[in-house]
């Protein structure tokens, strides 16, 4: 753990570090810019009192009161703002973090582009609960309605998408019919298998129906 701060108070003897407002930490390869905080390193635990703005390459978390783990892969925190990948927000009014996963309850989602300032649009999703898989770059949402200004519009039980960062998945895609006049209906299922970052190959293998079937 790196802090950079201008006042800071360490006891050797509960192996414990306060520091002051403004303080700066980096842990691995996230940076935090904190209010004021205590880490106890016995009972590997991190408490920041107050505001707290948390960035780990393109994906910022800003909100109040912070506890988790020093090595934050478990962490908890209020009002809560996401900002993944500088093209979308979610506002929360609390969030937890369990190793790969991050959950965000009662939130707002919309798409943002961040550049000096939110460009966001009219429309947003109001989530119950939405579960981040970081390794997957995958967002589940439970309990969702499309909403406009402040009117909800449609309700959506249950829909999920991946990030810009996730891997192409392999696997069947939409299949389309083939037909000329005087032959057979044939009926294509494409298969897509991808096989590296910029290669992929698909596979359009087609099913023809005679008269008899």
């Amino acid at each position: 753990t790196y802090i950079n701060t201008s006042n800071i108070t360490y006891n050797e003897e509960t192996n414990v570090v306060e520091f002051a407002e403004g303080s700066k930490i980096n842990v691995n390869d996230t940076n935090i810019l904190v209010d004021r905080g205590v880490i106890d390193y016995d009972k590997n635990t991190i408490e920041i009192f107050g505001n707290f703005y948390l960035y780990q390459g393109l994906n910022i978390l800003s909100g109040r009161d912070l506890v988790g783990n020093t090595r934050l892969t478990n962490f908890s925190a209020n009002e809560v703002s996401y900002i993944y990948n500088n093209d979308l927000k979610i506002d929360s009014d609390f969030v937890e973090r369990s190793e790969d996963v991050i959950y965000f309850y009662n939130n707002f989602l919309t798409p943002c582009e961040l550049d000096g300032y939110f460009n966001c649009p009219t429309w947003s999703l109001r989530i119950d609960e939405t579960r981040y898989n970081i390794n997957k770059d995958k967002f589940n949402h439970y309990d969702t309605f499309i909403q406009i200004a402040d009117t909800k519009v449609f309700y959506l039980p249950y829909f999920s998408h991946y990030g810009a960062k996730a891997p192409r998945q392999k696997g069947f895609i939409t299949p389309t019919l083939e037909y000329s006049i005087g032959g057979d209906l044939g009926v294509i299922t494409p298969y897509y298998l991808p096989l590296n970052i910029d290669s992929d190959i698909v596979f359009k293998p087609t099913i023809f129906f005679d008269n008899n079937i």
